[in-house]
């Protein structure tokens, strides 16, 4: 997994690493993480909010997608081949992807999600970066090709945004409610969402990458005071802070308990991602949590 945004990145590390030496969990394993507040919406294509991203990038999926050093790799789209002339960008699409509702993804799908980004009634916030596409055709249902009216080098970047998200075409048309009820074809699907309290959402046992995601359930607690998060980790009921800054005498402080291991990395990232580990669920984190269970 390749997903960008705090909390996103934490269920993506989820997804790519074992969870224990010993295989298999017999109890369904539930991630606990703290959110400083809630999302606007949870439909990727009216909104620009970083708590929304960090809610749905793990709902739903784009046709490529960053790794983890930034690289555009695939994802709904296996390969892409792009003209000459830089004017036609072809995907081609993986096949054997299902939606939350049990609709299989197609290039029809992406056609009317790229068409309903750009729509004026949508009036979406990022419809101007798609603004170099003209047209969309689909020669068959694993195939979508991009016509462009002049050359765009950020378009693949713009496929592999939040706002980039594919959105099942039937429900479209019919005017579902995304920003409620999300429907995507990622790792994890919405199950339940109070305002102001908490969002959970649970394993995508049809999710196409196979064996993943590695969790049963995160639960995204609302819990809008930093220094009830630093407690909920340090005391082992939090698993992950979403968007966590600490303060100098904060990180001192973890610095000096026997019991949280600080690494530091290089990253582009300007947020510290705090991480209580002690299922021994992740790697290459800020915070490291080493109390067992």
């Amino acid at each position: 997994m390749k997903k960008l945004g705090i909390v996103l990145i934490v269920l993506a590390v989820l997804a790519a690493f074992p969870l224990v030496a010993q295989g298999v969990q017999e109890e369904p394993v539930s991630l606990q993480v703290a959110m400083g507040g809630n999302p606007d919406t949870l439909d990727p294509h009216k909104t620009a909010g970083t708590l929304t991203f960090q809610t749905i990038r793990s709902i739903y999926d784009t046709l490529v997608e960053p790794d983890e050093n930034g690289k555009i790799v695939p994802a709904l789209a296996e390969s892409w081949d792009v003209s000459a002339d830089n004017l036609v960008w072809t995907f081609h699409l993986r096949s054997g992807v299902v939606f939350h509702n049990g609709d299989a993804f197609t290039s029809t799908d992406v056609k009317k999600t790229i068409q309903r980004i750009m729509d004026p009634a949508m009036a979406s916030s990022k419809a101007s970066e798609f603004g170099a596409i003209t047209s969309i055709d689909t020669p068959d249902p694993l195939t979508v090709v991009f016509n462009l009216s002049k050359p765009s080098a950020p378009l693949l970047s713009t496929l592999a945004s939040g706002w980039g998200a594919i959105l099942p075409a039937r429900l479209i048309d019919e005017g579902h409610d995304f920003g409620q009820l999300p429907v995507g074809t990622g790792p994890f699907k919405l199950k339940e969402w109070i305002p102001d309290n908490s969002i959970t959402l649970e394993k995508n046992d049809s999710y196409w990458m196979k064996g993943k995601p590695m969790v049963d359930e995160v639960k995204l607690n609302i819990i809008t005071e930093p220094a009830v998060r630093l407690q909920g980790l340090m005391s082992g009921q939090l698993d992950v802070l979403a968007g966590y800054s600490p303060t100098e005498q904060e990180l001192q402080m973890l610095k000096a308990d026997k019991n949280i291991n600080v690494q530091e990395s290089l990253t582009a990232m300007v947020l510290v991602m705090a991480m209580n580990t002690s299922h021994d669920y992740l790697d290459n984190v800020k915070l490291r949590h080493k109390q067992s269970p």
